[in-house]
Order: C-alpha cells, then structure tokens, then sequence
C-alpha cells in the first residue's frame, strides 16, 4: 500500500516534522507475522492514496481545544467526512491542532498522533484495546501494533481481527 504524503505543515510547525517522519516511517516499518505487504509514505506524489496532513485551528474542522488532530477521508464524491464512515477512500486531509494542544505533546505523544491519523488515513476506526495504536488514548504507542495491522485470516468476523489487513483485503 503506497501513500502520497503532502506536508503542508511544516512551514508553519516545522519542529514536528521528525515526529511526522517517525510516524510514518513506523507504519512501513511494523513486520506483522508472515510479511509480504508493506505500508509506504511516498513523500511526493506517486503513491496510490492521497494524504494531506495540514494545520488546522481550534473552530475549523471539528477541532476544539481538546483535540490534537483530526481524519477527514473522503471518498470519490468529494463529500469527506470526519466520521467512522465505510467508504472507498479517494484521498484523507488531516488536520493537525495549531491553538495549543499539539505544541504541549511531548516528541512520544505527537508521533503517536500521526500514526494514529495516519491509521484513519488507511481506513481504520477507533479500537477499545488501549495498547493499540487506533486506541484514542494508548501509553507510548507511536506505531501500529499486531492489533492495528490485523490477524490472519483477515475480517474473519472475530473480535480483533480487523485492521489494514482487512481494510485491504490482504490474505498474508
């Protein structure tokens, strides 16, 4: 799975953007049992899926001042929605806090917050396991886990066995 990112942050918040790296450098790097897909960040165009990963503040795309960042995919329609929606993603805008919380996040937290806007990009919704990345609020988690990425067989209906690997329909 190939992802275009567009930074469109860092000229505003440019001290966030090794958080942003590292984040997206976990998603490629995580090896789930038996590899043999992979989750690149193309940074310029060239992948299959579109990211915008911009700067919002608080009063603009449902940010308040207790949220660090926000999802909105949207899907060939153009109508993008900042919901837990099934939808064939066309491209994800992701909107990151500039009225304070963001800069208050210590370099662990904010690289856990583009990982985990990063997992909406890709289609996944939250998660109740606090140890998993898609969790809202997990300890330390800066990348996906075995949780995230799904188990094999994929979608098989179970609790957890959801995540890219289903989102994708990835049979290894």
């Amino acid at each position: 799975m190939d992802l275009s990112v567009y930074n469109q942050f860092t000229n505003v918040r440019p001290d966030w953007y090794t958080n942003f790296e590292t984040a997206c450098n976990n998603w490629h790097n995580y090896v789930p049992s038996q590899p043999t897909i992979d989750i690149y960040c193309h940074m310029a165009p060239g992948g299959h899926s579109a990211v915008y990963y911009e700067t919002g503040t608080n009063g603009t795309h449902d940010l308040t001042s207790s949220i660090y960042a926000i999802t909105w995919n949207c899907p060939v329609s153009g109508t993008c929605k900042d919901t837990n929606t099934a939808m064939n993603i066309w491209y994800s805008e992701l909107y990151f806090n500039l009225s304070g919380p963001m800069d208050s996040l210590t370099s662990t937290k904010r690289t856990h917050v583009f990982a985990h806007e990063t997992g909406h990009a890709l289609g996944l919704y939250h998660h109740n396991v606090s140890t998993y990345l898609m969790n809202s609020s997990p300890v330390n988690v800066t990348g996906p886990t075995s949780g995230d990425y799904g188990v094999l067989p994929s979608c098989g209906g179970a609790a957890n066995t959801g995540g890219v690997r289903c989102v994708f329909h990835f049979t290894n």
